[in-house]
């Protein structure tokens, strides 16, 4: 529809005895935005002074083109507003655009008057400025959903509070109003047909305690008309004999409607049958209506209230940082009493904005951070795929440093402009701690297990070399015994010159030492583990004895630290002499001319550790675990070690769950530790 050029000079306004009066008063005395025109707006017939509130224009340039308004409505909701403009329209809801670019937003309703024929004779409408209840129901809108992030960063729970208001009250004065004596206004919802009593005035009902609904309500009726309801109805409908347990004779009902959805409705109601004026059924509609929003705004106003104790009352009671965040400025318009205690700062330092917060990042952590959430330049934003979690560090003033781990969220209008950011950090310093802790328990596991398997695999290579060696064992064992037999036959026939008895001596002692190596071979397959008793003292220095000749013979001196104390433990005497034994030759061989070979014993509650120390070369670490391997030698090149030595020692230690170990000795060569298990035994 286009804008009328050249309106005709003698088109005037009705005269003020023209307009009905109680229109007038309305349209003068009230806010709302009374007119009368005639059809298809040809020409307007009366419009109220609010005309030039809502659309900063006056009512003479409407009087003089009745088109003239509509440049003023939103291009948006131009053509659905001027559409069959004959047509009556109930509580749409457009926007107003004022010439100097403000814009308010209004609800209308449009009545045509019928002739006799049913042509329309005249429309009257109502416009109502609803740019308050509009701007507090955004408002509430960004509340919620700023209480919706939280809900999604630390699982607090949304609820919508309870309606608590002096609507009673107001029923009270509509009934006065309207002089019918019952008056209940209702919330219906039409996804599952609910109603809820909300007020009511003129009820029969227990002081004090609201009316129980019953089955007698209108409400869904006329939400589902969408228009009013007169009962009685000549032809088709009665009055219910009873509204909420209250005799009633005559009904008018109105929907109460949100942006073309009914939310409710108003109900009045005389207890006899009284004529009812078309006059009063659209006076009821339109209330109903302003009721509704009147009651919305309050709801608006109590949920916006409740909503930010809410989000005060969650963001206090937690250990978090919360911190809402002006997009615009960069400066937070919120910051919960966790902040400063995970900062240890005044969150006064905020006013300026949060770059601040980079000063107090780890310099490790403080190019990464303000990158990642664009803080280095204003304003402050969190691009896509970036809210979070992400980790960092901060520097408190007595320069102790925490972790924290941080979300963001940006929270929208309903336009989808993004207006704040929420943000909500935690403390992990603790919990980065104990995964420290424990990543080192997994890592010391981890070498414990390796430590295990190779343990494993040696023992696996001893368990082959032994059951190698009892088998050669066993098959010299049987000449060796023939030819020792044979010897002692042949001995004293040999011996005729003194010279000859060292010889057949030497070729006895020779025949025993392989006699011992044999033995030892079927000791290495099956170790002798049993538990007997030792007096350790006695035990040792008699295996030193044994040696005492072969080590003057090499030139080595052997010094002893044994404890002076006579002690018997539970370990087999045998056992222990055998381990001093293979440890003290080798020693001795490993040691050159003029060296000292030291033994040295400790008994403990639960245990014996025996050292032997000689002055030889010692041993390469990469060698330490090798040298328990059979024929293995770190000797002078060319010399050949027989028998078994050290790993008959380790076949015994380990078979008596004990350990070996060999280090460097503290004045040169090496030292060799056996500790094996053993307890006090009685005499």
């Amino acid at each position: 529809m286009t804008k009328h050029q050249g309106a005709a000079p003698h088109v005037r306004p009705l005269a003020a005895d023209q307009v009905p009066a109680a229109l007038r008063i309305l349209g003068e005395k009230t806010g709302f935005l009374l007119w009368v025109a005639a059809p298809n707006l040809e020409r307007v017939l009366f419009t109220s002074p609010a005309y030039e509130r809502i659309w900063g224009q006056s009512r003479d340039s409407i009087y003089a083109n009745p088109m003239s308004f509509a440049d003023a409505i939103h291009p948006d909701d131009r053509e659905r507003i001027l559409r069959d403009f004959n047509e009556p329209m109930n509580g749409e809801v457009f926007r107003v655009v004022r010439p100097d670019d403000t814009m308010s937003w209004v609800r209308g309703w449009r009545f045509p008057l019928h002739d006799e024929r049913g042509t329309v004779r005249q429309l009257v409408g109502i416009i109502e400025d609803i740019t308050e209840q509009i701007t507090a129901l955004d408002d509430l809108a960004h509340r919620n959903r700023t209480l919706v992030a939280l809900h999604e960063i630390t699982g607090a729970t949304l609820g919508r509070q309870p309606f608590a208001s002096l609507v009673h009250e107001i029923a009270a004065h509509v009934a006065a109003a309207v002089g019918f004596p019952i008056v209940v206004t209702e919330r219906y919802d039409d996804a599952d047909g609910t109603v809820v009593l909300e007020a009511a005035a003129g009820l029969d009902a227990r002081a004090g305690a609201p009316p129980e609904p019953t089955n007698d309500s209108l409400a869904p009726v006329v939400a589902h008309r969408g228009e009013p309801l007169v009962l009685p109805e000549r032809g088709r409908h009665a009055a219910p004999a009873t509204l909420y347990g209250s005799r009633v004779g005559t009904v008018v009902a109105a929907p109460q409607m949100d942006g073309g959805r009914p939310v409710g409705a108003l109900t009045i109601a005389h207890p006899d049958v009284v004529p009812v004026q078309p006059t009063l059924v659209a006076f009821v509609a339109t209330l109903a209506n302003h009721l509704a929003a009147v009651l919305e705004r309050r709801r608006t106003e109590d949920a916006l209230r409740a909503s930010e104790q809410l989000f005060q009352d969650v963001a206090s009671h937690v250990h978090h940082a919360i911190t809402l965040i002006d997009v615009r400025t960069g400066v937070p318009t919120y910051v919960s009493p966790g902040w400063e205690r995970i900062f240890a700062r005044d969150p006064a330092l905020l006013a300026n904005g949060v770059r601040a917060v980079l000063e107090w990042i780890h310099p490790d952590d403080r190019r990464r951070l303000g990158e990642l959430l664009e803080l280095t330049d204003p304003p402050p934003t969190l691009p896509p795929g970036t809210d979070g979690p992400f980790e960092f560090r901060i520097l408190r003033p007595d320069g102790s440093v925490r972790w924290l781990r941080a979300l963001g969220k940006h929270i929208r209008n309903a336009r989808g402009e993004a207006t704040h950011v929420l943000g909500f950090a935690e403390d992990v310093t603790v919990e980065k701690q104990r995964l420290s802790e424990l990543e080192d328990a997994v890592a010391r596991a981890t070498a414990r297990v390796r430590e295990l398997e190779r343990h494993q695999a040696e023992l696996d290579r001893m368990a082959m070399a032994g059951r190698m060696a009892a088998r050669i064992a066993h098959e010299i064992n049987n000449p060796l015994a023939s030819i020792k037999n044979a010897f002692f036959l042949l001995r004293d026939a040999l011996v005729t010159t003194p010279e000859r008895r060292e010889w057949t001596d030497r070729i006895d002692r020779e025949i025993d030492r392989i006699a011992r190596i044999v033995r030892q071979m079927y000791e290495l397959y099956r170790p002798e583990a049993g538990r007997g008793r030792a007096e350790v003292p006695r035990t040792l220095a008699a295996a030193v004895d044994v040696f005492a000749s072969a080590a003057r013979e090499r030139g080595v001196r052997i010094t002893t630290d044994l404890p002076v104390a006579r002690h018997v433990v539970s370990v087999a005497d045998s056992l222990l002499r055998e381990l001093v034994s293979g440890v003290l030759q080798n020693a001795i061989e490993a040691s050159p001319p003029n060296g000292t070979v030291h033994v040295a014993a400790r008994i403990e509650p639960d245990a014996v550790e025996v050292t032997i120390t000689d002055a030889g070369p010692g041993i390469p670490e990469d060698l330490r675990d090798r040298i328990f391997e059979p024929f293995f030698s770190t000797k002078e090149p060319g010399v050949v070690v027989r028998g078994f030595g050290l790993t008959m020692v380790k076949s015994i230690v380990d078979a008596l769950g004990g350990r070996v170990t060999v280090d460097d000795a503290p004045g040169g060569g090496a030292a060799v530790r056996v500790r094996i298990p053993a307890t006090e035994a009685p005499d």
